[in-house]
């Protein structure tokens, strides 16, 4: 599955970061990058159509996405590059091809 990194939505980890320092760490870390008109819906803008000839819905790519939770937080906060997410996130998508979930989607 081909699936290009599609340009860093800066202004979307901006608002998170400024989110992020509010809440104070990781465990209150606001799921609201993840809510789905974010993140989600950002990277499926850009990925959806191919996801989709894939068999991968919307409803299961949410959660993929959501599961990625300690990644956004690492890229919100510039400890992780956008590359290395999207990387992640590709890599997710490919166990979920091959029948390997991650934690929380089984």
């Amino acid at each position: 599955m081909e699936l290009r990194t599609p340009p860093e939505p800066v202004c979307l980890r901006e608002l998170a970061f400024i989110a992020e320092v509010k809440s104070e760490g990781f465990d209150r870390f606001p799921l609201h990058t993840l809510h789905p008109a974010y993140l989600p819906s950002y990277l499926w803008r850009h990925w959806g159509r191919v996801l989709r000839r894939e068999g991968i819905t919307w409803q299961l790519f949410l959660r993929l996405v959501c599961s990625q939770r300690e990644n956004v937080y690492l890229w919100v906060v510039g400890r992780a590059s956008w590359e290395r997410l999207v990387k992640r996130i590709r890599d997710a998508l490919a166990g979920v091809k091959m029948g390997v979930f991650p934690v929380g989607l089984d």
